[in-house]
């Protein structure tokens, strides 16, 4: 929890230095993202890789730092022989830092955090020592992108990152916290 801290207050605190222009002077200040992406799990995160979709508003408070929230839900099946439906949901906020001002291909560093779930349909007798199902107490990530611009409104974005991810309560899946990778891209619209 305190690196969480410390990364989003070093965010916060380069978007406050590097604000350049007024924010007055920024064209755009709300971006909608969708796209996918696919999480690479670690070998104790007992869920199969799958593609997810991942969905965010961001809101830019000044000409280098937004902030957002985010959605990402992933279906996929265990990786523990059961072959029971898995969903996992999270959702946060989420602050971008833009290093570049180059419209055509920007440089960004993205901090995200929050709660979530993991879903577990378990086709055979539960283990009466692990829950099938558990709230996601905290998943935090910290990601690097490179954004191309098409026009005036449209992104894209490729984005790979490093999620923890902690169980409320341990899982038959989700014992305890675990890493994921997670490379996405998306398509955004900025108003």
């Amino acid at each position: 929890m305190n690196r969480l801290i410390a990364l989003t207050s070093a965010f916060l605190l380069a978007a406050l230095l590097s604000g350049g222009a007024a924010l007055a002077q920024v064209s755009h200040r709300v971006e909608i993202l969708a796209g996918a992406e696919f999480p690479l799990n670690s070998s104790e995160f007992d869920v199969d890789n799958n593609t997810g979709l991942v969905a965010g508003v961001g809101v830019r408070l000044t000409p280098r730092f937004i902030l957002g929230v985010q959605y990402d839900s992933i279906s996929t099946t265990d990786d523990i022989g059961r072959n029971g439906d898995v969903d996992l949901t999270f959702f946060g906020l989420t602050s971008t830092v833009y290093f570049n001002d180059d419209p055509a291909l920007q440089l960004l560093g993205i901090v995200s955090a929050g709660m979530g779930e993991l879903e577990f349909v378990n086709p055979l007798p539960p283990n009466p020592a692990l829950l099938d199902s558990t709230d996601i107490d905290l998943w935090y990530e910290g990601a690097v992108a490179a954004q191309f611009t098409a026009g005036q409104r449209w992104l894209f974005r490729l984005k790979i990152g490093a999620r923890q991810v902690r169980p409320e309560m341990p899982s038959l899946l989700l014992q305890r916290t675990r890493t994921m990778l997670l490379p996405s891209f998306t398509i955004g619209i900025k108003f």
